[in-house]
């Protein structure tokens, strides 16, 4: 093995040198030590070395693999070998430092750096749009779905409604929309004539919102089922938006009739092939006979109005403009039957009066006259005021004559339990003696009683006199009237009940000095007020089952009251 060749380290010549120059790096120690103590790290690279042996280029191999102060040195051959393997490889520079050089020169570092930054500014701005790019195409896209206006591909009545908002499309759509649909043209066959129902008799009004509404939702829905195949709601909506773009869709507004037209129409035509049902009526009388003879009766045919409109409005739902429909007519009974009457109208009741009159014979006979044979037909007006008149007879306060207000409640007593109704009717101020309380009817200047046939049925009155003296200023008037008489056993009365009274004032006294000294006379006796309560009672073989309130009447308290002569003394 070739021997190793002793090499003389760095350390002995920086220790020379510094011997040589006092006064640089470590302080010089005493002789005895120089020799044996080496300063490792007083070496100064680039100098040659002793025997002038070649020194290794100082590299990363050297300051790796030959540490000074650990690992010995190779030897001579092997450290010029490696040395001149290391001589002969390029020396590696950097990136920068390659860009520097410029024509052999050192470039300028901005020159340098500003590529740089500019290329890396650039991948950022294609990094960041890479990224963005996506989330800004999703946003987009949810955006769109979002918006208040319609979407792409949709038409209403032939308008592309797509881009504008409701209120847009409905105002574009209210002018161009048409107003009403086809010509309506239905024949309408009753009996044996004929109508026409057309588009005058009924008006539209065309609503543009339930297309709106549908286009609206278009694209905006979506179903559950995704859920269930992993699609979502966002995905369900944006394919629902994408074929809509795509096919299109279009929608038609609705225009509704009035069916309140159809109505009228049908009301209409009633009035024209309507045939009234006609009750039999009283034809003539015979006062002396009591016999009656009445009119026939005639039934109807009524247009049924209901079923027309229902066939009609059934038509046009369907969208029939055209064709024929048949009507249907009722029959209609009268209310009252000719053989009703020749089986039934007799006499329902009969009110007798006492009366008493200064015109004597002659005013009561012509009273009689007047109302006997008055026939009150269905829907008629009784006045006994008319009565009176064309009697010749001038009826006056109850004080001076009181026929008028007797006639007149017996009358109102027997219509009323006839079946007819009561219209007018006063009452006198106080009680009176000749009529029974509650029950009068009074007649006089402004006064008058009257009464409405209102039952269907005719009623008429006979009425007839019969003295009491041979001066005929008194005698008994008798009234009957006549109609469709109740059921067997059954009965209608009036009646007058006591409800409720009131207590007098305290006595009046009156002054006269046309009395005699210290007499007094009596005016008028205290009476307490009274209401009496007027009804018709229903009976049937002697019981109530039923009474009507009809009226009340209200008689004021009366206080005494008493006249004194102030010269004598006080009562």
């Amino acid at each position: 093995m070739k021997q190793k060749q002793a090499v003389k380290r760095p350390e002995k010549q920086a220790k020379k040198r510094v011997k040589e120059q006092p006064g640089k790096g470590r302080e010089q120690r005493p002789d005895t030590q120089q020799d044996s103590w080496e300063d490792p790290f007083s070496y100064s690279f680039g100098e040659p070395m002793e025997d002038e042996e070649p020194v290794p280029p100082f590299s990363a191999f050297t300051l790796q693999d030959h540490d000074p102060l650990t690992v010995p040195y190779p030897d001579e051959p092997e450290t010029a070998e490696v040395s001149e393997e290391l001589a002969k490889e390029p020396v590696r520079e950097s990136p920068i430092s390659l860009l520097r050089k410029e024509g052999g020169k050192a470039a300028p570092l901005w020159k340098v750096l500003f590529p740089l930054s500019v290329l890396l500014l650039a991948i950022l701005c294609l990094s960041v749009f890479s990224y963005r790019a996506p989330w800004m195409a999703f946003r987009s896209g949810a955006d769109a779905l979002q918006s208040s206006r319609f979407f792409s591909g949709l038409k209403v009545d032939g308008t592309d409604v797509g881009g504008m908002t409701y209120s847009q499309a409905e105002n574009v759509l209210s002018g161009t929309s048409k107003a009403v649909p086809d010509e309506v043209k239905l024949t309408i066959r009753v009996g044996g004539t004929e109508a026409l129902f057309t588009s005058g008799d009924i008006s539209y009004s065309r609503s543009v919102s339930d297309a709106l509404d549908q286009a609206y939702a278009a694209g905006r829905s979506w179903d559950s089922a995704a859920l269930e195949e992993g699609s979502s709601p966002f995905e369900e909506r944006r394919r629902a938006v994408r074929a809509l773009q795509q096919n299109g869709l279009s929608l038609s507004s609705s225009a509704s009739y009035h069916r309140e037209d159809v109505e009228t129409f049908a009301a209409r035509l009633a009035a024209q092939v309507d045939t009234p049902a006609v009750s039999a009526r009283l034809k003539d009388v015979d006062f002396v006979r009591r016999t009656f003879s009445y009119t026939d009766d005639q039934s109807g045919l009524t247009l049924d109005q209901e079923d027309l409109v229902k066939q009609i409005c059934s038509a046009l739902d369907k969208g029939q403009t055209e064709g024929t429909i048949q009507a249907h007519m009722t029959r209609a009974a009268p209310a009252v039957l000719k053989t009703d009457l020749m089986n039934r109208f007799g006499l329902m009741n009969v009110r007798s009066v006492a009366t008493a009159t200064k015109e004597g014979d002659r005013a009561l006979k012509a009273v009689v006259q007047a109302l006997n044979g008055v026939v009150v037909q269905d829907g008629d007006r009784f006045s006994l005021w008319a009565v009176l008149e064309k009697a010749g007879y001038t009826p006056r306060a109850f004080e001076e004559d009181p026929l008028p207000t007797q006639l007149a409640s017996a009358v109102m007593d027997g219509g009323l339990c006839a079946g007819l109704t009561l219209e007018t009717r006063y009452s006198l101020p106080q009680k009176s003696n000749l009529i029974p309380p509650g029950t009068e009817a009074a007649i006089a200047e402004g006064q008058d009683m009257v009464l409405v046939n209102a039952s269907g049925t005719p009623a008429c009155i006979l009425c007839y006199y019969t003295p009491r003296t041979s001066a005929g200023t008194a005698g008994d008037v008798t009234i009957e009237w006549y109609g469709l008489t109740l059921n067997a056993g059954e009965e209608v009365r009036l009646e007058a009940e006591k409800t409720g009274e009131t207590k007098p004032g305290e006595p009046i006294y009156r002054p006269n000095n046309t009395l005699p000294a210290g007499r007094r006379f009596l005016i008028q006796e205290q009476a307490a007020g009274e209401d009496w309560t007027c009804f018709l009672v229903y009976t049937h073989s002697g019981r109530e089952y039923r009474r009507e309130t009809i009226f009340t009447t209200s008689y004021p308290a009366r206080e005494r009251i008493i006249e004194y002569n102030e010269e004598g003394a006080q009562p």
